[in-house]
């Protein structure tokens, strides 16, 4: 039997990825092979990873073990980072005592020296080789990445057909979104045959960027589409969140996103110690999810209890809270769903948002907006000035590429695997 080799680089790749993976395997088409690529993604810790190891016929495993040579070196370097990494990215470890944050120190200089012992050039042309000879792939599907060269590579030589999924979702509505790409791209970044996306707005991200048109493909984001979207709060999230006792506080959820994207610091720390310190509200912070370091909220964690669920799921979080405030970030999507009320900072960023761009979401323009928006709320006096044809308009556009009534994730399976069939083995 023929497969279908999925390439998973983090958490969030998962996520968006998983949806496909599970309707390859209720297909029963095909063998569904899932490589991880780096040891420091706890595959087992992982509410996307426990879901797919139910399914019967999806076999899941870290590509480096496809390479025999220092397997048990890896393994053991695998351990040691998860621990030094776990101290490091400790809220304990950053407010105890100084010997205790020495220790923190160490730990994430030990992370660093062990990294290497991961690096995914120790994959050479025979593993790549070794691998299509095991699981005679239909096709490899990959993140919005480069792929690895020598699996690249192995797959012209077979004539496997490669394609490019989305990992996430730029909800920007400007182009340059961050200081490093000020300059548009001028060769294709993914390397791949096909480059499918969510539609009309991440297109024009991606050919800013470099890839070609010819390659891309508009169908819609799986992981945002309403159907997925249910199904990820019953079967994905199977740990419950009751959150503490709030005591008729205002529930808010601040889920964090990196200042890469043209984020004002100072902004987010006023705002930040600004919402912390009042009463009226209970404020639950969410970092992201792709790696982000907390050793800038030190200073408030010296004058505040800040409740931090850095392994809480944001679905969980969202169900929970009444305000989610969100910006550069896609989990808006999830609070628009979750019919919660949808704050935007826009003056966290200097970017301009589609939220703003499709007026679906409660825009505050500074500092002051927001305390004065949250105050009614917490009074009972504030209803979102969005409706629901705004919210509609938005997942038209993000979502479902124009057309609210595709099945977004029967037509990335079709197009797939009708495409792959195309792709005769060079033998036949």
């Amino acid at each position: 039997m023929k497969s279908v080799c999925f390439f998973i680089r983090s958490f969030n790749d998962t996520d968006h990825l998983t949806p496909l993976i599970h309707k390859f395997s209720i297909a029963g088409q095909y063998r569904v092979i899932v490589k991880v690529f780096y040891y420091t993604f706890d595959i087992k810790n992982n509410d996307n990873f426990r879901f797919l190891r139910t399914l019967s016929n999806v076999e899941i495993s870290y590509l480096q073990d496809d390479i025999p040579k220092g397997r048990f070196l890896r393994r053991a370097m695998r351990a040691i980072y998860n621990v030094s990494s776990k101290i490091y990215n400790s809220e304990k470890f950053m407010k105890g005592s100084y010997p205790v944050r020495v220790i923190r120190v160490l730990s994430g200089r030990l992370s660093q020296k062990v990294y290497p012992f991961f690096a995914i050039d120790l994959y050479k042309d025979e593993n790549a080789a070794d691998l299509v000879a095991k699981i005679n792939p239909h096709c490899f599907i990959f993140d919005w990445t480069s792929p690895i060269q020598p699996l690249q590579l192995e797959a012209k030589r077979n004539n496997i057909p490669t394609f490019a999924l989305p990992h996430g979702m730029n909800t920007f509505y400007n182009q340059d979104v961050e200081e490093a790409l000020l300059k548009p791209g001028d060769k294709d970044p993914f390397n791949c045959d096909y480059v499918l996306c969510h539609g009309p707005h991440s297109e024009k991200h991606l050919i800013h960027g470099g890839t070609p048109v010819e390659k891309i493909t508009k169908i819609g984001s799986m992981r945002f589409c309403r159907e997925w979207m249910s199904h990820y709060s019953k079967r994905i999230c199977t740990e419950e969140f009751k959150g503490p006792d709030t005591s008729n506080k205002l529930k808010v959820v601040v889920f964090l996103s990196k200042l890469k994207y043209r984020g004002c610091k100072s902004a987010l720390m006023e705002t930040l110690e600004s919402l912390c310190s009042n009463p009226s509200l209970y404020v639950i912070l969410k970092p992201h999810t792709r790696t982000m370091h907390l050793d800038f909220l030190t200073p408030l964690m010296k004058k505040y209890t800040i409740d931090i669920r850095e392994n809480v799921s944001s679905v969980r979080l969202s169900e929970w809270c009444d305000v989610g405030m969100v910006w550069a970030s896609s989990i808006g999507l999830q609070l628009l769903f979750d019919n919660k009320v949808f704050v935007y900072p826009t003056y966290m960023d200097s970017n301009t948002s589609c939220y703003e761009k499709y007026e679906a979401a409660w825009c505050v323009n500074s500092l002051d907006d927001l305390n004065i928006t949250l105050q009614k709320l917490s009074e009972g006096n504030g209803g979102a000035p969005y409706t629901e044809v705004d919210v509609d308009n938005l997942f038209s556009k993000l979502v479902y590429a124009d057309d609210l009534d595709k099945d977004v994730i029967q037509e990335y399976y079709d197009f797939i695997k009708e495409t792959s069939l195309k792709h005769l083995p060079l033998s036949d």
